[in-house]
Formats: structure tokens, C-alpha cells, sequence
């Protein structure tokens, strides 16, 4: 595929205690899972976060070249370092990765520096696809300290992917927060 896969690791865990990079789903950790997930699609991998946590055979591990700017760091990094001039990013901590969705995102991204999903008002920013066209403001934003994500959207051309809402452990975009969330992860997981 002409683009890079992102895996966002480098999260601080505020919300749910403890470090969630290393949180077990079928016996792999949150990140091995996300990798999984993508490397049938990418043949470029990064995983943005401590690079020393990180030893996935196929993946590179970057580190964030602006310290504790969260998830828009992580991006800027995967940015920087990509061969590929297209993105596409995911969040560890997002387990349920559709991969027809994937596909979607990245065959429509075409002509925007930015394209995400959003299902109403809810955006997705952390399952979407980034073009180093969008490195120059995402610079920007950091260097004010401005790490919102969303911040950067009317920044560049940012295109939307329409979807209805979909809601609970099965959404692709179900993250995991709290210790609520993973339990609950865990148990829908066990059912199957």
C-alpha cells in the first residue's frame, strides 16, 4: 500500500492508572494487537512512544521529537519519520480495527491533507489519515503548545468520511480510558 501505518503508543494513561501499551487482549499486548491489525495492509509500520518499550519484529519505533504533546506529538513524529507522504494513524488503545475501513479512508483520502471519519458531530482523529502536507501546521500547533488534535483541522484541508454512530465495545472506535472500559473489552472478548 502507498501509505505508512502509525500505531499511537506513547500515551501517559492519566485516565486509567497504569500504563495501557502493555494491557493484554488475546494474549498479545494493546500495541502487538495493533500491529497485527495493520500489517496485513502496510508494509511500513511505526509505533510512536518510548522506543526502548517497544521491540516489534517488521515495526520501527519512533520516538516524540516534541516530548508530552500527546497524541498530535506522536503524529508529528510518524510524520517525520515515514517514508510514505500518507499516514495512516491509529491509536493503540483502539482494539476493534476495522480493516474495510481502513481501505475506505485511504482510497478517498486523495487531494486532503487530513481525512477522518465522523459519525454526526463525533470526529475520529486517531483512526485516520494524515499527508506530510499537514506537517507545517501540525509544527505550528506544537511549537504554541496547542496539542488538540482537532486544532489542526481548520488548519488544512481536512476531509470527513460520514458514518453512522455506532456505540459500546464493538465500535471500531471504542477506546479504552478507564479500568471500566477494559473490563468490559474483556468480557465482550471472552464471549467470543
Amino acid at each position: 500500500m502507498s501509505a505508512a501505518a502509525l500505531i499511537l503508543a506513547g500515551g501517559k494513561s492519566r485516565r486509567f492508572g497504569r500504563d495501557k501499551t502493555l494491557l493484554t487482549l488475546g494474549g498479545a499486548t494493546l500495541v502487538e494487537r495493533a500491529v497485527g491489525h495493520v500489517r496485513p495492509l502496510f508494509d511500513e509500520i511505526l509505533v510512536a512512544g518510548s522506543a526502548r518499550k517497544f521491540h516489534i519484529p517488521g515495526t520501527r519505533a519512533i520516538p516524540d521529537l516534541y516530548p508530552d504533546a500527546g497524541p498530535l506529538g506522536g503524529i508529528h513524529s510518524g510524520l517525520v519519520h515515514a517514508e510514505r507522504d500518507a499516514l495512516f494513524v491509529l491509536a493503540c488503545d483502539m482494539p476493534n480495527f476495522d480493516a474495510a475501513l481502513c481501505e475506505r479512508l485511504l482510497a478517498r483520502s486523495a487531494g486532503c491533507d487530513v481525512f477522518i471519519p465522523c459519525a454526526g458531530e463525533e470526529l475520529e482523529p486517531l483512526f485516520g489519515v494524515y499527508r506530510k502536507s499537514a506537517l507545517p501546521a501540525v509544527e505550528r500547533l506544537l511549537l504554541a503548545g496547542r496539542y488538540r488534535v482537532r486544532d489542526l483541522f481548520p488548519l488544512v484541508k481536512t476531509g470527513f468520511l460520514p458514518l453512522e454512530a455506532s456505540a459500546g465495545e464493538a465500535s471500531p472506535f471504542f477506546n479504552i480510558n478507564y479500568a471500566e472500559d477494559y473490563e468490559a473489552l474483556m468480557r465482550a472478548f471472552k464471549k467470543d
